[in-house]
């Protein structure tokens, strides 16, 4: 099996039950392969609130209803993100329930961009206006793993990861995969940064979970928020 399919991924730890440890029995490699994996595609783990005696988490009863998906993606326009975090899933499983019930996704130009989103080349060039003036020594795209960084500041060892308004919505989940990688690969501390427009109660709720922060801006100011 394809340790890096995370359609895979999804079936075997959510679909069947397994723990990280069964599924890379399954695909025949190490642990922490499948968790990189996991996190480089933003598959959440099991927590104790999801689970009871080691059981499987049950995905939730809409996304089996393939007009309440349809619904809530063609006609209200929300993002496989955001219905994820209405239902507590992770956007990859979402994505795959939209594949089965033949719901096409929508090309990266349907996304609009309201006056005074950022775009994250914009967010990414705030964010370094603002260490240089703290004086940071900031380097962009160093390498932790396989990942490159967005910005990188030396002084304090923190890596940032920016997710800015564009051709899509910045994908809050995916930040959290990658800034995790950075941590994971040696950076002491990891950072999302996120527009404040894209800011939601739900992000602050996960972030508050993490040994990773969130940084969000607004105005000409950035924030810590979790």
């Amino acid at each position: 099996m394809d340790h890096t399919d995370p359609d895979v991924l999804e079936e075997l730890y959510w679909d069947q039950g397994m723990t990280l440890r069964e599924v890379a029995e399954a695909c025949e490699v190490t642990n922490s392969a499948i968790r990189y994996q996991m996190n480089k595609h933003g598959i959440e783990t099991r927590g104790s609130s999801e689970h009871s005696g080691g059981g499987r988490k049950v995905p939730a009863d809409e996304l089996s209803d393939k007009e309440w998906l349809r619904k809530k993606y063609v006609e209200e326009g929300l993002g496989q993100v955001e219905i994820g975090e209405i239902l507590g899933v992770a956007q990859s499983t979402v994505g795959r329930y939209m594949r089965k019930h033949g719901i096409d996704s929508r090309s990266p130009g349907r996304v609009v961009v309201h006056e005074g989103d950022l775009s994250e080349d914009e967010l990414q060039a705030k964010l370094i206006d603002m260490l240089e003036c703290k004086g940071y020594d900031i380097e962009t795209e160093k390498l932790f793993g396989d990942w490159r960084c967005d910005v990188y500041a030396q002084e304090t060892d923190t890596a940032f990861e920016v997710k800015g308004w564009g051709a899509v919505k910045p994908d809050v989940q995916k930040a959290i995969g990658q800034a995790s990688c950075y941590y994971a690969h040696g950076a002491k501390n990891a950072i999302v940064v996120i527009p404040g427009s894209a800011l939601r109660e739900s992000h602050i709720e996960v972030f508050d979970s993490l040994e990773i922060n969130l940084l969000v801006q607004k105005d000409d100011s950035f924030k810590l928020i979790a």
